[in-house]
Formats: structure tokens, C-alpha cells, sequence
């Protein structure tokens, strides 16, 4: 929704289209699939990554970067006292999912980190 590009919109169209001659939905020839740029990871190892503190969010990492443990995926700026608040992730893994919102409040899931080792349980589709 955020990245919206002729380029991009392309490639989606032809997955889309090349996924529907792999499911037999359509006919068409198949085509060799990607390699993946990551290995698949657990669900149980996703890590929503919340801020502290509301303010404005401005991100420091991008949708679809690796991160490592500890490196930062965004800042909060207090509008009152301009104070900063780094937000980092606390394992690695691939950033993957990042809020649109620009404006944050204490405690808000502003992105997600897929992570190979599985840390979590229960209910995993929130947060």
C-alpha cells in the first residue's frame, strides 16, 4: 500500500499470473520459480516489534532488510521536547512487515521481524 510503483506492480502481476498457471487456474507455460531471498521461518518466531513511547516514527530499516539482533528498525520523536527513542528488534531476522501510520503511541506494534528460532506461543496472528 505504501510502495506503489509501475515496476513493482508488474512484478506482482506476473507472480500472480504465475501462480495461477502452477494452481491449473489459468493455462499458460510455467516458468522457473525464484530462489527464495531468505529461508522460510517458524511463525511461533515472528517478533512484533512495539515502541515505548508515541511520537512521530520515522523508520531506519526497510521492508525486507535482514537485521541483526539489537539494530535498530526506527526512532520516535517526541514533538514536545524533541527527545529521540531508538526502537530496535531483539534477534535477527528479516524485517517484513512495517506500520503506515507516521504518528506512534506507547505500546503500538510498528513493525515485524521474522526470526529463526521460535520464541513464542498461543495465539500467533497478533501480537
Amino acid at each position: 500500500q505504501g510502495d506503489v510503483n509501475h515496476p513493482l506492480a508488474s512484478r506482482d502481476c506476473q507472480a500472480l499470473i504465475d501462480y495461477l498457471i502452477q494452481f491449473d487456474a489459468i493455462v499458460g507455460e510455467t516458468r522457473p520459480q525464484p530462489p527464495l531471498p531468505f529461508p522460510a521461518t517458524p511463525l511461533a518466531g515472528v517478533e512484533p516489534v512495539t515502541t515505548p513511547v508515541g511520537g512521530l516514527l520515522v523508520y531506519t530499516a526497510t521492508a525486507g532488510q535482514y537485521l541483526q539482533a539489537g539494530q535498530q528498525i526506527a526512532e520516535i520523536i517526541d514533538p514536545i521536547t524533541d527527545r529521540v527513542t531508538s526502537i530496535c528488534c531483539t534477534a535477527a531476522g528479516v524485517l517484513y512487515a512495517r506500520s503506515l501510520r507516521r504518528m506512534a503511541t506507547a505500546g503500538m506494534v510498528i513493525a515485524h521481524v521474522a526470526g529463526a528460532e521460535a520464541y513464542r506461543s498461543g495465539y500467533l496472528l497478533s501480537p
